[in-house]
């Protein structure tokens, strides 16, 4: 085949995309053409041309290489690289696999202890590398995942708008296929237990990032490429655990409804089918002796109570008075006990009076015997700074104090007056 320069092809896409978008939307359906199928194409996408105009853009086509002949056949395709380009605009690509995206997580599990060991040896260019292999991780992840939510709700809408009159088990066919083989492996995946490896090795890349960042930082100053690099790839990781999680709660409640539909149209059609039988046997009265028929019945349980209306002309007529109940006033976080009192002025005033204190701890508590211990130990630390930013005098040795509940061992705060601490 020959081989035609991307710039010539997207300029030729560009000026064929309407036929294009067409061919590549009835890709999906048929995967091959013959010429006259793509001449009905271009006929629809252009009605007021000719047909000589129509085999004039099917010539072009095949020139551009955006339409390829197979091999020993007359047969057309549209090429693989032109495909998938527009079915990914377009959003109208099959669902993927859940396998491919378990194996691209191994992927990341795999470039994060990479990272990890560079980060370890300070190794800068393999740090980045590892980021950008993780960064690439995350962008396939992150479109696949979005090609595949539009897939979905694709699947649901070719569901609900085939002929009602066929069976539930034809028309929601590819419902329960994309349930089985890729909802349930992807919810699997991305469970916050043990087995949930989407967010537990994402969790871990982005952690490793964060790491890397910081002995990038410590080690080779504010490199601002590189620091970029792995800064965008842990936003990235943490971008895709939320992605995640919102694709695979749409996804959910696109296919349940349907899928529980089905499941239960299939049960009562099998118990109405057996009932059918049996009485095609037996007889209906040797079948049906009882009221209800098996399965296809719901339990419905009754429950008969008084309305307020009821209770409320009972409590007239028998003159009921509520009895009255006292409730405690609330405490204000204290559990009931009195609020200590503080007047820091006055402290300080006594404690120049008393010509200073060789314990300011023992002082307070002195002082105030009825406070509780957090007030006590409140107080002292608020006489024990000081205004002039000089460093507080501690003693030498280490001594006991007992409060009310609580025992503190202390090196004793000595405090001096005014007049000694100047000299």
């Amino acid at each position: 085949m020959s081989t035609h320069s991307p710039k010539a092809m997207t300029a030729a896409l560009a000026q064929h995309w309407d036929v294009m978008e067409r061919l590549c939307a009835h890709s999906r359906e048929v995967g091959t053409f013959e010429l006259e199928e793509i001449e009905r194409v271009i006929a629809r996408a252009f009605p007021t041309r000719t047909s000589g105009d129509h085999a004039g853009v099917l010539q072009d086509l095949s020139d551009r290489g955006l339409v390829q002949r197979l091999p020993r056949s007359d047969r057309r395709r549209v090429h693989p690289d032109v495909l998938t380009y527009v079915q990914r605009l377009t959003r109208e690509r099959d669902l993927g696999l859940s396998g491919i995206i378990k194996v691209r997580i191994d992927s990341i599990h795999a470039a994060t202890a990479t990272l990890q060991e560079a980060t370890e040896q300070v190794n800068r260019s393999g740090m980045v590398a590892a980021a950008r292999q993780l960064w690439q991780q995350f962008d396939d992840i992150g479109t696949q995942l979005d090609q595949d939510r539009h897939a979905i709700l694709e699947v649901a809408e070719r569901a609900k708008a085939m002929d009602p009159s066929l069976p539930l088990a034809v028309r929601y066919h590819q419902v329960l296929e994309a349930y089985d083989q890729y909802v349930d492996p992807m919810v699997a995946m991305m469970d916050s237990g043990p087995g949930g490896i989407f967010h537990k090795h994402l969790l871990a890349a982005g952690d490793a990032l964060d790491a890397a960042v910081q002995v990038l930082i410590t080690t080779h100053g504010h490199l601002v490429t590189e620091t970029r690099i792995l800064r965008d790839a842990a936003y990235q990781a943490r971008e895709l655990r939320r992605l995640g999680r919102e694709v695979m709660q749409h996804c959910t409640s696109t296919l349940l409804p349907l899928r529980n539909e089905i499941r239960e149209h299939s049960t009562l059609a099998a118990a109405v089918g057996t009932v059918l039988g049996l009485v095609r046997k037996k007889g209906a009265k040797r079948v049906l002796t009882t009221a209800r028929l098996p399965v296809a019945v719901r339990e419905a349980f009754h429950k008969i109570t008084a309305g307020p209306e009821l209770i409320n002309l009972m409590a007239v007529a028998k003159n009921y008075q509520p009895p009255i109940i006292e409730f405690p006033e609330e405490s204000e976080g204290n559990d009931g006990a009195p609020l200590d009192v503080v007047d820091l002025a006055s402290l300080r005033a006594g404690l120049e009076a008393d010509g200073g204190a060789d314990d300011l701890l023992a002082w307070v508590s002195e002082r105030n015997p009825d406070w509780q211990d957090v007030t006590i130990l409140s107080a002292f630390h608020a006489l024990a700074q000081r205004d002039d930013g000089k460093a507080v005098e501690l003693s030498d040795s280490r001594s006991w104090l007992d409060l009310k509940t609580i025992r503190v061992g202390h090196h004793p705060v000595v405090v001096r007056p005014a007049k000694e601490d100047l000299q």
